[in-house]
């Protein structure tokens, strides 16, 4: 059986590589296992060491760790704090002249 995927491995590697896959790890013996955690352990420390993430997640910025985003939340939220203040004061204020609660 050819892999369809690009590779390295030898036939004879990738043929090893599929019988162990389909073995269930609990028929492996212990040196088995233990073989195995260490190639992985050796492959995250790898994955983990040459990997470049694409995104910075820390903010950097001049306004001591609030994004651009945060600040216009906040303005936003002042503005209809401010708006309410507003409405709440005209209301208190201002008698209507036209009684609303109409009865038919």
């Amino acid at each position: 059986m050819k892999s369809r995927l690009p590779s390295s491995l030898t036939e004879e590697e990738l043929a090893q590589m599929q019988e162990e896959w389909k073995r269930p790890i609990w028929t492996w013996s212990l040196k088995e296992r233990a073989d195995a955690e260490r190639k992985y352990w050796k492959w995250a420390r790898q994955v983990h060491e040459n990997t470049v993430c694409a995104i910075d997640h820390i903010f950097k910025g001049p306004r001591g760790g609030v994004t651009d985003a945060q600040l216009e939340q906040e303005k936003l939220r002042e503005r209809e704090t401010n708006y309410w203040q507003w409405t709440n004061g005209l209301k208190a204020k201002h008698k209507c002249s036209i009684d609303q609660a109409w009865t038919h």
